[in-house]
């Protein structure tokens, strides 16, 4: 099912922007990225699924690739992915929609929730977990292991973490947490007296109609979920790393270590109904979906493609004609996708593969340049130069906001990333 018959049939409207669209999409857009999705293919890339729609109109859709090499199956609209860190924004939605039921403050501190809490943790507050300010490192020993080891317990993955020493005092600056986004998980659990992906459902995905995107809880058949595939294996056997985590939970609860702050899967219809839905505020009251936007902590450096500040679950900058634009990027090493909004134009940028490695991820970043210049035309990104995605930890990577395949020591630090893919033996 391609993506603009869903449009069609679903509603017409279905993108109504809350300000006038402006375009800004110049016409060669859909031949420009075309040739820069086919090139990069050529040259052994798997650009997966690239998407732009603006305004409720699909401007350009494109599948290449394979979901499943061994049958030659390939993307389409329904296809499922790893979202990896774009999890956050779904753990972000599911807290402030707790504290619109006036269940949470973003006041609230983490000794309202936690007994016995070390005191220099206590006073950790909900909008700090939010916006990564709150001082829990993933590199200060509270965070070991990886999102493919055996199941975590929550109280087995706090104990380490309340012991563990703050990076620095809460509230005085950026570091990217995936431990901070499970506490947030744990505290909606604590909170609804719900397993958070229940509260997810019940609080967000239901609102949004999301029928296949979640962990456990959601719908979807083999047949259509996307083989993730480690490209440094040169055997094809050795590359198909299978559905693995979507298998796993078959039979195992999630992690966790990987709960709230990655692990969610979606297809790429999905994703595009909750941009639409959390853009015309069926999700999120009004003056929330505002404060989303808004650039609330400065982040350690200037993150390509300039973003500036982190807000709740989104990285926030803006594009060089002055609209603000929010994103997040996410990977587990075999899986990437990155999302990009714009309000103002209601502009929507969403790409998503499962061969990550390489200079891949920054492929839908490179359309968002190629819709800011018409003169622009990107050189084709190759599979490997794995570098470049710093996206790769041994201990389970989830992308900083924004982050497009930078390779600059900043990008490494703030995803923990090493040589070797958390899937790797």
């Amino acid at each position: 099912m391609v993506l603009w018959k869903w449009l069609m049939t679903a509603c017409v409207l279905m993108f109504a922007p809350a300000a006038q669209s402006v375009s800004y999409a110049p016409p060669p857009l859909p031949e420009r990225i075309d040739a820069y999705a086919r090139a990069s293919q050529e040259i052994g890339a798997t650009p997966g699924v690239l998407m732009v729609i603006q305004g409720g109109v699909v401007v350009y859709e494109g599948y290449r690739g394979a979901a499943d090499r061994k049958t030659g199956r390939s993307f389409d609209a329904e296809t499922l992915f790893d979202l990896g860190s774009v999890t956050k924004s779904f753990t972000a939605t599911t807290v402030l929609r707790l504290v619109e039921e006036s269940a949470l403050s973003l006041d609230d501190a983490l000794a309202s929730n936690f007994e016995d809490i070390p005191e220099d943790k206590a006073g950790i507050t909900i909008e700090q977990l939010l916006t990564h300010s709150s001082g829990l490192s993933d590199e200060t020993g509270g965070f070991e292991g990886r999102d493919a080891d055996p199941f975590v317990s929550a109280e087995a993955f706090l104990a380490p973490l309340w012991t563990s020493p703050l990076s620095r005092t809460p509230g005085s600056g950026y570091e990217y947490s995936n431990a901070g986004y499970s506490v947030l998980a744990i505290i909606v659990e604590r909170v609804t007296g719900e397993p958070f992906e229940v509260a997810l459902r019940r609080l967000a995905l239901d609102r949004a109609g999301l029928h296949t995107t979640g962990y456990r809880l959601m719908d979807w058949m083999p047949e259509q979920a996307a083989h993730g595939y480690d490209d440094r294996q040169i055997a094809p056997d050795r590359a198909d790393q299978g559905l693995f985590y979507l298998e796993r939970w078959r039979d195992e609860p999630v992690s966790y270590r990987l709960l709230g702050n990655g692990g969610v899967h979606a297809t790429p219809a999905d994703m595009a109904r909750w941009m639409a839905a959390l853009s015309r505020g069926e999700v999120l009251r009004s003056d929330t979906l505002v404060r989303l936007y808004q650039p609330l902590m400065a982040l350690d450096g200037l993150y390509p493609p300039t973003f500036t500040h982190y807000s709740y679950g989104w990285g926030v900058g803006a594009r060089p004609f002055g609209e603000r634009w929010i994103s997040h990027a996410g990977s587990n090493g075999l899986f990437f996708t990155s999302v990009q909004y714009g309000p103002q134009s209601d502009t929507l940028i969403l790409h998503m593969t499962n061969a990550a490695r390489g200079h891949v991820g920054r492929m839908g970043y490179e359309v968002a340049r190629m819709m800011d210049d018409p003169a622009y035309r990107p050189q084709p990104r190759r599979a490997l130069g794995f570098a470049v995605l710093g996206c790769s930890s041994g201990r389970g990577c989830r992308c900083a906001p924004g982050l497009s395949g930078d390779a600059s020591g900043r990008a490494a630090r703030a995803l923990g990333s090493e040589p070797g893919g958390p899937l790797s033996a």
